[in-house]
């Protein structure tokens, strides 16, 4: 990473998405075919998706309370913030309408972060002494279809397509 750049990123898409998620049960939904918790580049907001998504799973509900609890049972609550930073999440978000749109930017910016990963993998084999031009060539491609390969499984599908 080249010294004084950030890895590609949206916090306050990430902040809105989540705020989606705690006002509009369908728009969890719209999230959980999208997204997965790596596509939150801020440590508390992958915390955060990651309770919300367990507490899915388990069937729990999904509200401040309920989410702060969570968060609190896990410890995680001091981390992210508080209960207060969970509620400016909520407060920040006029309507949850856009969170497709809003889901796949984050996608993006997870794609373009793993990328970056890649390439700098791809670049230190290229400097080891004993390096195989065909087999690093292989390892990238393979990791580089493994993304699109993720980018793809991850889309949601039109009822009509279905």
């Amino acid at each position: 990473m080249a010294e004084g750049r950030l890895p590609p990123q949206a916090l306050d898409i990430e902040r809105t998405v989540l705020g989606s998620i705690l006002i509009d049960m369908n728009a969890l939904d719209t999230a959980m075919e999208m997204l997965t918790e790596d596509c939150f580049y801020s440590t508390a907001h992958k915390k955060i998706f990651q309770c919300i998504m367990n507490m899915f799973h388990h069937d729990i509900p999904v509200d401040l309370v309920t989410i702060s609890e969570e968060l609190r049972k896990k410890k995680w609550l001091e981390n992210i913030g508080s209960e207060a930073y969970l509620s400016e999440l909520t407060e920040d978000v006029a309507t949850s309408a856009n969170i497709e749109y809003h889901a796949q930017i984050l996608q993006e910016k997870a794609t373009l972060r793993n990328l970056i990963s890649i390439v700098a993998e791809i670049s230190t084999g290229c400097f080891e002494p004993d390096a195989d031009a065909k087999k690093v060539v292989d390892l990238a491609e393979s990791k580089i279809f493994a993304i699109t390969d993720t980018t793809i499984k991850n889309r949601p599908k039109q009822i009509r397509d279905l």
